[in-house]
């Protein structure tokens, strides 16, 4: 879960391939196929709307090197248009009002192992011109989701969005994320959270579960908790605030 894995400021490591003859490194490099060749993923690598042809190669190099990726395609704004109006069929109206400059490229992805998804959504969701990775959820992943959004509601923890900062980030750099946000058009609002807050939502999310028993303040981040007036408002902290110092990760 993006949120727990967040809150806990877990650090992942940056997986090493082993040295191989070039013959077998080409053979084990992940490959890219027609996205109609891929149309369940373990994860799907979104773009923002406008990201750039410079961005998306980007994405797609990560990918080619990614030792965690088996294989990837790439849906255009064309494909992704297909797909939109073979989703909306049933909707004549909505689908034929679809335009493709208005819906994302996004990168389909099947991963080496599920082992490995948690730390592959927080790499390329930090990369510039992404937006979000999606996934489906498995069975057991949906009952959790649920009851944590329950307890979440309860709690007080929903938001629009929510930036997690690194668990040793500075003063200096939590108040530049202050000052970056508000400069930022169409927030309505920023509740910054100290490390004794976070413990107090961390006990109330987490109270079921004894796994989670005895974090202290230290081990939870600082964060800042959005709420938007403008949806667009989201694409502009993401681009502003995932590439600053100190920043971990941001729900939404």
């Amino acid at each position: 879960m993006r949120w727990r894995a967040g809150i806990a400021g877990a650090l992942i490591a940056s997986a090493c391939l082993a040295v191989a003859p070039a013959a077998s490194a080409a053979d084990s490099r992940p490959r890219e196929v027609d996205y109609r060749d891929l149309s369940k993923s373990d994860a799907e690598v979104f773009m923002l709307v406008h990201a750039t042809r410079s961005e998306e190669a980007d994405v797609r190099r990560e990918l080619e090197h990614s030792p965690t990726v088996a294989r990837f395609a790439f849906v255009d704004h064309h494909d992704a248009l297909t797909v939109a109006r073979r989703i909306f069929r049933k909707n004549k109206k909505l689908a034929n009002s679809l335009k493709a400059v208005d819906l994302p490229t996004s990168f389909r992805v099947d991963l080496r192992s599920l082992d490995a998804r948690d730390a592959f959504i927080s790499h390329f969701e930090a990369l510039p011109g992404v937006d979000s990775v999606e996934h489906p959820f498995t069975a057991a992943e949906r009952e959790r989701a649920l009851k944590l959004k329950a307890r979440s509601e309860a709690c007080g923890t929903v938001a629009d969005a929510e930036i997690f900062m690194k668990v040793n980030a500075t003063p200096a750099e939590e108040d530049a994320v202050a000052d970056a946000l508000a400069r930022i058009g169409g927030i309505a609002s920023v509740k910054r959270l100290s490390h004794e807050d976070a413990k107090a939502a961390f006990d109330c999310l987490f109270a079921d579960d004894p796994r989670l028993a005895g974090a202290t303040a230290a081990e939870l981040p600082v964060s800042f908790r959005l709420e938007f007036d403008d949806p667009t408002a989201l694409e502009r902290v993401l681009r502003t605030i995932y590439p600053m110092s100190g920043v971990d990760t941001i729900q939404h």
